[in-house]
C-alpha cells in the first residue's frame, strides 16, 4: 500500500467559493469531499442551499456484499446558521435526529474495503494506490423533493478522478441524480481514447491478460450489436471501468459487476490463461453494457427486474454467437442449465413475485426464469411474424417509447401491456410472469427444430437431426449460422 507523507485532505478554498456561488434553482445539498489515499477515508463537509435547517441526517444503510454499510460513518458534528454546534441522538447507524435544526454537517467515512468481495463493484472503496466511489453512499442521502447534489472533490497528491460527470478540472460535479454517479480515483488508471462516436471510453486499472486496446474493442463491438438492436443509444457519454478486487486472495475467474447511470463497473479476478481471461471479459461486458439502455435509459419504473436481467442474459447469449465468441450450442447448453435450475426450485412462483423478492432468496428463480421467457419471447415473436420480428423489436420499442419522458411510467404494467397486446406472447405473460406454472420449453423450441435429447431426465436442448425448412429459417434468425458470416466477412 502506498502511503503518503503529506496527504491532502483540506479544499482549495477558491473552488469551494465558485462553488457556493454557483447559481440552481432548486433546493440541492452542497458539499465537499476529501480523499486520503493512506488513511482509507472521506471527509465529508457539507450544508444545504439556501441556509436550510434540518432535523435528519440520513445514509446509506446497506449494499451487496456490505450489509453494515452506515457503520462506516463516524466523527459526526452538526453546526446551526450561528455557528452553534447541534447535538443529536442516533438512531441506527444510518439514522441521526438533531436535538434542533442545523444547516451544516461534517463526518468521517472509512472506506477500507470489507471483507466479502462482492461488496466490490458495489459500495466504496479505498485500497493503495486507487478506489471507487459509489456517490449514494458518502453523502448523506436527500429528501424526496431535492435530488441533485453539487460537490467538490480532492485526492492526493498525483491521483486522477476519472467519471463521466465531471467539469473540465475534474474537481468540481453538479450532479441532478447523484444516485447514478461513480467516481474512479487514484494512480495508475488508464484511459482509452474513446469510441463510438467519442462517447464509450474504457478505464482500466491493475495487471490483466488482455489489453486496454483489446477490452476497448470489445465493449464497441458489443455497444455497436445492442445499439442496432435498440434503434439508438443512451445520450452522454458512456464509461467502462474494469478494475481487480481490493479484497486479497478472490478465486480466479470470480466477478462482480454493477451497471450504475452511464458507468459500468467491473471488479475481477483474471482467469489463468489469456483466452479465459478475454472469454470472461467479453461475458462480462455483454450483460452489463445491456444495463446501459435498460433499465438506465429509460423512464419506468417498479420491480420489473425479471425483465431487464432475464432478457439481458438471454441477449448476451444471442450477441455472443452473433459476435463469433460463443458457439450456438453454448447458448443451448446454457438455456438447458437455466431450465434445470427452474424444475429444482420446487414449487414455481411467477416472475412479478421473484422480482418482489429478489433480495430475499429469489434471485435463482428470476435470473434462471427470465432468462427463459426471454428465449421463449423470441422463439414466439420469429414463429409468429415469420421472421420479421423478435425480442429486438421488443427492446426498440421499450427504448423508444421510454427514453425520452417527464416521468415515469411503472414498468411491469408496460411491458406486461406489450405481451398481451401480442397473441404470440400473451400466454407466456399469464402462465409464467403474472402465474406461475411450470416451464415447458417444447412447444416453443420445436418450431426452430431445438428439442430435448430423449437420453436424459434433465433438459439438455439440441437441433433437431433433420430440421425442416421453416425451422432452419428461425435457427438463423437465432444466429445458428452467425459463424458462416463472420467467415465470409
Amino acid at each position: 500500500m502506498s502511503k503518503f507523507n503529506n496527504p491532502i485532505v483540506l479544499l482549495i478554498a477558491v473552488v469551494w467559493a465558485a462553488l457556493c456561488a454557483t447559481n440552481v434553482s432548486a433546493r440541492h445539498l452542497e458539499a465537499r469531499v476529501s480523499f486520503n489515499g493512506a488513511e482509507k477515508t472521506a471527509v465529508v463537509e457539507g450544508k444545504w442551499s439556501g441556509g436550510r435547517e434540518e432535523r435528519n441526517l440520513s445514509f446509506l444503510a446497506s449494499a451487496i456484499g456490505a450489509e453494515r454499510l452506515a457503520e462506516r460513518i463516524g466523527g459526526i458534528s452538526l453546526t446551526d446558521n450561528a455557528g452553534g454546534t447541534v447535538s443529536y441522538k442516533r438512531f441506527n447507524a444510518a439514522e441521526y435526529v438533531a436535538a434542533t435544526g442545523f444547516s451544516s454537517f461534517r463526518y468521517v467515512v472509512d472506506l477500507s474495503p470489507v471483507s466479502d468481495p462482492r461488496s466490490a463493484a458495489h459500495s466504496s472503496w479505498i485500497d493503495g494506490d486507487r478506489g471507487i466511489i459509489f456517490i449514494d453512499d458518502i453523502l448523506p442521502l436527500g429528501r424526496k423533493d431535492e435530488t441533485r447534489a453539487v460537490f467538490t472533490v480532492k485526492v492526493p497528491e498525483r491521483w486522477n478522478v476519472a467519471s463521466t460527470a465531471q467539469t473540465g478540472d475534474g474537481l468540481v460535479f453538479d450532479l441532478e441524480r447523484p444516485e447514478r454517479e461513480v467516481l474512479l480515483i487514484g494512480k495508475g488508471i488508464r484511459i482509452s481514447d474513446p469510441a463510438v462516436g467519442g462517447r464509450l471510453s474504457l478505464v482500466a486499472a491493475g495487471k490483466w491478460l488482455f489489453t486496454d486496446l483489446e477490452a476497448a474493442r470489445m465493449a464497441s463491438e458489443i455497444f455497436l450489436e445492442y445499439e442496432d438492436a435498440f434503434g439508438s443509444s443512451p445520450s452522454g457519454p458512456l464509461r467502462i471501468v474494469v478494475l481487480p478486487f481490493p479484497q486479497p486472495n478472490v478465486r480466479a475467474g470470480t466477478w462482480e459487476a454493477e451497471t450504475r447511470g452511464s458507468t459500468v463497473v467491473i471488479v475481477s479476478a483474471d482467469m489463468p490463461f489469456q483466452n479465459q481471461s478475454s472469454q470472461r471479459l467479453h461475458e462480462q461486458l455483454r450483460h452489463e453494457i445491456f444495463h446501459l439502455w435498460l433499465p438506465n435509459a429509460v423512464y419506468l419504473s417498479g420491480s420489473y427486474d425479471w425483465f431487464y436481467e432475464g432478457f439481458a442474459l438471454y441477449r448476451s447469449l444471442k450477441a455472443g454467437v452473433t459476435l463469433n465468441r460463443i458457439r450456438f450450442d453454448d447458448m443451448l447448453d446454457t438455456l438447458s442449465r437455466a431450465h434445470n435450475i427452474d424444475r429444482s426450485q420446487g414449487t414455481p412462483i411467477s416472475l412479478l413475485d421473484a422480482s418482489q423478492r429478489r433480495w430475499a432468496g429469489a434471485d435463482a428463480e428470476l435470473y434462471a426464469r427470465g432468462m427463459l421467457i426471454a428465449f421463449m419471447a423470441d422463439l414466439a415473436m420469429l414463429k409468429n411474424s415469420g421472421g420479421r420480428q423478435n425480442i429486438d423489436t421488443l427492446l426498440g420499442h421499450l427504448f423508444s417509447s421510454y427514453k425520452l419522458r417527464d416521468r415515469s411510467a411503472d414498468g411491469n404494467k408496460v411491458i406486461l401491456g406489450f405481451f398481451d397486446a401480442d397473441p404470440a406472447l400473451r400466454s407466456i405473460a399469464d402462465d409464467h410472469i403474472r402465474g406461475s406454472r411450470p416451464i415447458d420449453l417444447a412447444a416453443f423450441a420445436a418450431a426452430a427444430g431445438i428439442e430435448n435429447d430423449p437420453g436424459t431426465s434433465r433438459t439438455r436442448l439440441r437441433i433437431t437431426s433433420r430440421p425442416n425448412g421453416r425451422q432452419k429459417a428461425l435457427l438463423d434468425k437465432l444466429g445458428y449460422n452467425s459463424w458462416r458470416k463472420l467467415t465470409r466477412k
